[in-house]
């Protein structure tokens, strides 16, 4: 049986570490978490761009909520905490400053974690065949 690689993160905080899937593909990065009926305590999705920017993140299609982590060259630069799911309408979001990178996690991760805005993460890349 084949199995299709995966491009994977690990991103250690304070009092934990976030494996993610990164969003490679325009799919990817505009579906998001969306549509996933569940995502384990501990993974996450990255989403990485090749210069700072303040890009725009929804909850379209959410079934869950989520923390967003906004980081930019290895530190924590926003956190947005406990995105409901799409309920009420779609809500979008930006960091308050440009990032190169954006971690999707289960609501109440960040806290869980230690995440805290302006403290260094360390960033693991990996290849999974």
């Amino acid at each position: 049986m084949f199995r299709r690689a995966s491009n994977t993160i690990s991103v250690s905080f304070k009092y934990g570490v976030i494996k993610a899937v990164i969003a490679d593909s325009f799919i990817k990065r505009a579906i998001g978490l969306g549509l996933r009926r569940t995502i384990g305590a501990n993974d996450g999705m990255a989403f990485i761009f090749p210069r700072p920017r303040k890009s725009a993140f929804w909850n379209l299609g959410m079934r869950f909520p989520i923390d967003i982590i906004w980081i930019k060259d290895g530190v924590i630069i926003d956190i947005h905490k406990n995105i409901p799911k799409m309920t009420n309408g779609l809500k979008i979001f930006y960091p308050a400053r440009p990032v190169d990178m954006a971690l999707e996690v289960p609501a109440g991760m960040a806290h869980k974690i230690g995440a805290v805005i302006y403290e260094s993460v360390h960033i693991t890349y990996s290849l999974e065949l």
